[in-house]
Formats: C-alpha cells, structure tokens, sequence
C-alpha cells in the first residue's frame, strides 16, 4: 500500500469518526434539527457512499490504477483530500441536515472538479459526474422534502448508488487480499 492510499483509507476513518461523533451528540441531548429518521437515512447514505469512494480511490492511487505523473497524483492527492475534508464535516453535522448538506455539496463539488480535471471523455468519468449531480440533487430535494417525502429521497439516493456501484465497476476493482 503506498502512501496515497493510506491517506484515501485515513480519510475513509475521518468521515466514518464524524458519523460517530454525530450520534454520540444526537445521543447525549436536545440540540437536533429534522427527524431522527431522515438523519439516520442521511447517515446511512453518507456511510455507504464514503466506502464506494475510499474503494474507487485505493484502485485510483494503486499501481493497477492509472498511470499518472507526480504532477497528476499531487493534483490529484489534493483534490481528494479536501473532497474528503468536506466529506467529514457532512458527517460530523449529520443531524443538522443544512450545514451537512452544504459540506456535502461542496465534497461533492471538489470531487467532480476533480473528475474535470482527469476525465477526457471516458464513458465512465461521464458517468461520475452524471452520478454526481443525481446525488447533489437527491440531497437537496431530501432536505426540501418534509420528513418522509425526505427518507423516501434517500432511499432513493441509496438506490442511484447501487447503480453506481455497478456502472462504475467498483466490485471489480477491490482491493487483493
């Protein structure tokens, strides 16, 4: 393992701890904004998605992942540190839906920076960035949405990340044993 992908794992812990420290706040007392349930969806997803990406980006910064310059992995290392940055204040705020959206929003934002930055035209970078923009806007919606009408969002947006799982080919770039 070099040392780009034990940041990517690190920051694959960051978002994991901020969802912790969401619950043991939610768990100690008043101070919560929105149901508990939409939050614990909104968790669910966060958790979800952050394992796609820490397994996208190990493939990414591994040897069998593309051949890139130094130039291209700090820009790169970069790039996915503050997407991954953003990513865990949206997890440390995940039960203040609002400021945990926007910090979602803008992870999402660096991220899809970065697909622009290395995409060309490859059929799945076009696909990210669509995924992207479903997730941005499934988010959004969730939190403009009332309680239910919002959980029945993120399941939807749990639904589009099945999907990406298997367009991106995810599956397929786990990690040797």
């Amino acid at each position: 393992m070099n040392f780009y992908q034990r940041t990517n794992l690190s920051m694959g812990l960051a978002v994991i701890f901020g969802l912790e420290l969401a619950i043991a706040d939610w768990m100690r007392g008043p101070g919560i904004s929105g149901p508990a349930l939409q939050a614990f969806f909104w968790i669910a997803f966060q958790f979800m998605f952050r394992i796609k990406l820490t397994l996208d980006d190990h493939w990414h910064f591994g040897a069998s992942g593309p051949p890139l310059s130094d130039r291209q992995l700090f820009t790169d290392h970069i790039l996915s540190s503050v997407s991954a940055l953003f990513f865990a204040l949206a997890a440390i705020f995940s039960f203040r839906f609002g400021p945990s959206l926007l910090f979602f929003c803008s992870g999402l934002a660096t991220a899809t920076i970065w697909i622009l930055v290395r995409a060309g035209t490859q059929a799945r970078n076009l696909a990210w960035l669509r995924f992207n923009l479903g997730y941005g806007g499934l988010a959004a919606l969730a939190y403009l949405l009332p309680g239910g009408l919002g959980v029945i969002v993120l399941l939807g947006a749990m639904a589009l990340l099945l999907r990406d799982l298997i367009v991106s080919e995810t599956p397929d770039r786990m990690p040797a044993r």
